[in-house]
């Protein structure tokens, strides 16, 4: 419902705030941010209930509209407030992690943005972009795995590129390739594995 959906966005949003206190954005272990932990178990949690609930099967075009509506509005929003939030000294370093109006408002908005863009995607790639062949099928099955490894292989292909001289949006698009296809290639071995098998 509407109103669970904005329920959870709050409960995010102040689980996410307080992480931010501890761990800023850009602190972590092995490259892994622990400020967006909150977000990470909270959207682990919610895909296995939506699971066992058939959330997904639930939703309703109006719900569509709803939660891509605000999603955009939250993309026009980002750059006005962090355009007041700015501070001369420090920059942009009061959004990344701190007890002030804009360590807050960038956890909402991250909070927020978290839900209804997943949801956004969610519904759009189930209504219009599903298809069951045996390329999903197979892709399907790895899913899981990918999910569970993504981070550390994400980061290992990060590292490959560290002082490159490539432009940036090329790193990203070749990282964000190479990521995906060793983070499927991966978890295709891992489910060959016995007794991962079973939880992958």
């Amino acid at each position: 419902s509407t109103g669970s959906l904005i329920l959870s966005a709050a409960a995010l949003s102040a689980l996410t705030f307080l992480a931010r206190l501890k761990w800023p954005m850009g602190a972590g272990i092995l490259g892994m941010q622990l400020g967006s932990f909150p977000q990470y178990i909270f959207m682990f949690t919610a895909g296995i209930l939506a699971r066992k609930q058939n959330w997904l099967g639930q939703l309703q075009q109006a719900k569509l509209r709803l939660v891509l509506s605000i999603t955009i509005g939250m993309i026009i929003i980002l750059p006005m407030v962090m355009l007041l939030g700015v501070d001369d000294e420090v920059g942009f370093d009061f959004f990344i992690g701190s007890f002030t109006w804009q360590g807050a408002a960038f956890a909402v908005w991250e909070s927020v943005m978290c839900i209804t863009m997943s949801l956004s995607v969610l519904i759009i790639a189930a209504r219009y972009f599903y298809a069951e062949n045996k390329v999903t099928e197979k892709l399907g099955r790895l899913v899981y795995g990918v999910y569970i490894i993504h981070p550390a292989v994400l980061v290992a292909a990060t590292a490959l590129f560290t002082g490159t001289l490539l432009h940036p949006l090329l790193k990203f698009v070749i990282c964000g390739a190479l990521a995906a296809a060793s983070s499927f290639g991966i978890s295709r071995l891992l489910i060959k594995v016995p007794g991962l098998k079973k939880i992958l």
